[in-house]
């Protein structure tokens, strides 16, 4: 059984790109970052609440697996 969430993990070959845009166009604010400014970025409007979190997939040497949609 889930008991919590704590994020959804998206990785990008465009991470910096990505980031911007969530950061500039969608204004939406930059809670944490475990990696660095342009990896492991956590974006939500709520520090206890689910977040997401944009992961250079570059860096981690990790195929991103193709289209992603979230709904609000």
């Amino acid at each position: 059984m889930i008991t919590s969430f704590l994020c959804t993990n998206i990785f990008s070959r465009n991470a910096k790109e990505l980031i911007n845009f969530y950061r500039e166009i969608l204004e939406i604010p930059m809670l944490k970052t475990d990696s660095g400014e342009y990896d492991g970025v956590y974006f939500g409007f709520m520090k206890e609440a689910p977040s997401i979190c944009i992961w250079d997939a570059t860096v981690w040497n990790v195929h991103p697996s193709g289209n992603y949609v979230i709904c609000v």
